[in-house]
């Protein structure tokens, strides 16, 4: 199903582009609100988050980070020069 609105109708979605070899910056997006978010990949592959963005997405988006960027050196590649996910409401 393709995306057609700017704004999910229920949960999240989250646009990350990789704008430098270890930083990722793009927006977390909710049913009502858009927020600007920057992730920091540190020399342990742990992903460091800044946002204003409560902190129960902040915190859902850097464990999603988180993966891709394990996912990547477990294969020994390059990190995704794209992140975009959509998660739903439990």
């Amino acid at each position: 199903m393709p995306i057609t609105g700017s704004h999910p109708e229920k949960g999240f979605r989250i646009e990350l582009g990789l704008e430098s070899k270890n930083r990722y910056r793009g927006v977390i997006v909710t049913p009502d609100a858009r927020f600007e978010v920057t992730v920091v990949i540190d020399e342990s592959d742990a992903a460091q988050l800044t946002s204003d963005a409560p902190a129960d997405l902040c915190e859902k988006t850097r464990l999603i980070v988180r993966t891709a960027v394990r996912h990547a050196a477990a294969e020994k590649t390059a990190l995704p020069r794209r992140i975009v996910r959509w998660r739903g409401e439990k």
